[in-house]
């Protein structure tokens, strides 16, 4: 893995999507399950073409770059609701929580975990994991197919909490 800034973050991922390599990225938040580089919010940028690991270290969580990224990966429209049913009845009970901790003012952090992601432990399969640290909860719904429309719900909650 190699430590870059979150403009470089950003520069690496356009460059990557133009190219048309496969990638994705990550938002780890200090007490996140996932975070294994230190005490800090962590954006790692994963390249499943070329097995390019990058990430940056930051004091507060980075949404600003974290909805440009998202957005450039899966489109403008992913952050914007959907009135598609959920796909998968297990993300029922993530919107649930979701919409009770931004109720609460109470931070959250998901993970669309690609079915190729390091960090994915439903191999093969494309996983949305929801972590809720004050609940000690891990929440997650799996998918055969990538749950574009099933994300857009969770992204909308997500970027509409307070900062």
């Amino acid at each position: 893995m190699k430590e870059i800034t979150l403009q470089e973050a950003v520069t690496a991922a356009k460059a990557w999507e133009s190219e048309g390599q496969k990638w994705h990225f990550h938002m780890f938040t200090p007490d996140c399950l996932f975070n294994e580089l230190n005490d800090k919010h962590s954006l790692v940028l994963e390249n499943t073409n070329t097995t390019e690991t990058l990430f940056c270290l930051t004091d507060e969580r980075p949404f600003v770059i974290g909805k440009q990224l998202v957005e450039l990966l899966h489109g403008k429209e992913i952050t914007q609701s959907s009135a598609a049913a959920v796909s998968n009845p297990a993300l029922n009970k993530i919107l649930a929580k979701a919409k009770t901790l931004n109720g609460a003012g109470q931070s959250w952090h998901h993970h669309l975990f690609f079915p190729d992601c390091q960090y994915n432990n439903q191999v093969g399969l494309w996983n949305i994991v929801m972590e809720a640290k004050s609940e000690g909860e891990l929440l997650e719904a799996s998918y055969q197919n990538e749950p574009i429309d099933d994300l857009r719900k969770v992204e909308e909650l997500f970027y509409a909490q307070e900062k």
